[in-house]
């Protein structure tokens, strides 16, 4: 009988652990920019929080509130977020792109998919401490 308490309790503890484990969502943001500003650290914003600087070939993980949220990316100018609905227990990855506009480079934030990311993370090293 005590291992059958014993089996229910441990069984319960998991579930638990599980469930308050999916009551977040995942953001990764993915910097593999290529040769357009490559020395400077771009600043990524959630919210209007700073969250990570991140240097070319690097990416960050993130546990976020479910909701909408604002990603941003900020170098020498904020640039517009963009908008993501994130719900708890997903992962979701955000690539920083650059784009000449003529006289310099502009970022923005995207969203990719899980196969893009893995394409695109390939070469690059996780950012542990962010900030």
């Amino acid at each position: 009988m005590k291992t059958g308490k014993f089996v229910f309790l441990a069984l319960t503890l998991f579930v638990g652990v599980q469930v308050f484990a999916q009551d977040k969502a995942t953001v990764y943001f993915i910097r593999s920019t290529g040769v357009g500003q490559t020395l400077a650290s771009y600043r990524m914003f959630i919210d209007d929080a700073l969250v990570c600087k991140l240097k070319n070939k690097q990416f960050s993980v993130h546990e976020v509130e479910p909701g909408f949220r604002a990603i941003a990316v900020q170098s020498d100018i904020k640039y517009p977020p963009t908008k993501i609905e994130m719900k708890a227990g997903e992962t979701y990855y955000v690539s920083i792109v650059l784009k000449s506009d003529g006289f310099g480079f502009s970022a923005s934030c995207v969203e990719i998919t899980e196969n893009a990311a893995k394409i695109e993370m390939q070469g690059t090293s996780r950012r542990e401490k962010c900030l």
